[in-house]
């Protein structure tokens, strides 16, 4: 046990920054949008610079089983009904499969978590990238808050759902609550600088988008970052100062006006834009249609019942359970003493976070990179576990 302890993940020693790995994580997520088979191109070369490196996680366990069978069935299914083209089936289940192994090699031993943090702050960037000065540009050009929900000075043939930028901004968002972790070298605190920046301008993208989602992902990462760490009052007060400020300035700007107006009946925070009831009509239709079924233009705006709607009802529950021992391993690697404080509260941070955004949209086809990331951060969780 006492080797173990020594053994804690830290960033402050013998920090190595694989650049390679990282160009190429980045590049498979950020040119993802300009054709999906660099992003497989780049996973594939990740995992063959792992095993000319012997990081590799060769261990054919439950979990790789459970991930690969998920993908088969989803593929099998949706091609027989009809519901998922070929094209689709490959971009969905290779490179989700690529990630997974990418994320659990990452954490081949413990001596070796030291990079994690690093990664994993430089995941949550790498999908915020496409976003943030695209937006910021717009922001200069059209005000703070774009009612319309879209890129001013972007043509109608290449503008992308609003939706689908604040899940991949979502990550980034989360950021702010690293404001409250504990700097334990000039590393980790170098780390946390940036990361508010960028959750700072992450939120100022979703706010001209009028994004609720945007709204309670950023309020939920300062609560979660304060509760996670109780830090001293003079933190509180800053942030408290720093709502107080923004609110006025966001009354300035009349973004409370734009927010108000999409209060609506059947759309509004009390019923998650009107997704509450999209999640029980879903849900009904997977159970009356274990195949899985087609409604044009129609989602339930959940990520596992999305899954399941064109894999089957099989589909669906395989990836609930997943998801479900993903996020029951995140909580027991917050609560070990052999992971240093820091990297669990950003794991339990990014879980959460990752549920909540999930139950918002269907990522799987809306935001394909982000299911990709996921599934690097469930690798990152379960080989983790593992290894504690």
């Amino acid at each position: 046990m006492s080797q173990l302890k020594n053994q804690e993940y830290t960033i402050g020693q013998h920090l190595r920054v694989d650049k390679l790995l990282y160009i190429l994580l980045i590049a498979g997520i950020v040119l993802k949008q300009v054709h999906p088979v660099i992003t497989i191109v780049c996973f594939l070369l990740i995992l063959f610079y792992d095993k000319t490196r012997n990081e590799t996680v060769s261990k054919f366990d439950f979990y790789t089983f459970e991930v690969i069978l998920t993908f088969t069935l989803f593929v099998y299914n949706g091609l027989n009904t009809g519901f998922v083209t070929v094209t689709n089936a490959m971009w969905y289940s290779v490179p989700s499969i690529l990630a997974f192994f990418i994320g659990r090699n990452r954490c081949s031993s413990l001596y070796k978590g030291e990079n994690i943090y690093l990664f994993l702050f430089l995941l949550s960037t790498s999908l915020s990238i496409p976003h943030i000065p695209i937006t910021i540009e717009d922001v200069l050009h059209n005000g703070l808050v774009n009612p319309d929900r879209s890129i001013g000075i972007l043509d109608d043939d290449v503008q992308r759902a609003v939706t689908g930028r604040t899940v991949e901004l979502s990550l980034a968002i989360s950021g702010i609550a690293t404001y409250f972790f504990l700097f334990i070298n000039n590393t980790v605190s170098r780390i946390n600088k940036y990361f508010v920046a960028i959750a700072i301008l992450a939120e100022v993208c979703t706010l001209h988008y009028v994004s609720r989602t945007g709204v309670v992902i950023f309020v939920i990462s300062i609560f979660a970052g304060y509760l996670l760490n109780r830090k001293s009052t003079k933190h509180i007060f800053v942030v408290i100062i720093f709502l107080i400020i923004g609110l006025y300035f966001i009354n300035q700007t009349g973004i409370f006006t734009v927010f108000a107006n999409r209060e609506i009946d059947n759309s509004s925070f009390s019923d998650a834009g009107g997704r509450t009831d999209r999640w029980i009509f879903g849900w009904m239709m997977l159970v009356q249609n274990i195949h899985g079924y087609s409604i044009q233009g129609w989602y339930a705006h959940n990520f596992w019942l999305d899954f399941g709607r064109e894999g089957g009802l099989y589909c669906f529950l395989l990836l609930s359970i997943f998801s479900v021992s993903v996020f029951i391993k995140s909580i027991r690697i917050y609560r070990s003493s052999l992971v240093a404080k820091h990297l669990r509260m950003l794991i339990l941070l990014f879980s959460i976070i990752f549920i909540t955004t999930l139950f918002t949209e269907p990522v799987h086809s809306g935001s394909t990179v982000y299911m990709y990331s996921y599934f690097v951060f469930s690798g990152i969780i379960i080989q983790m576990s593992k290894e504690i």
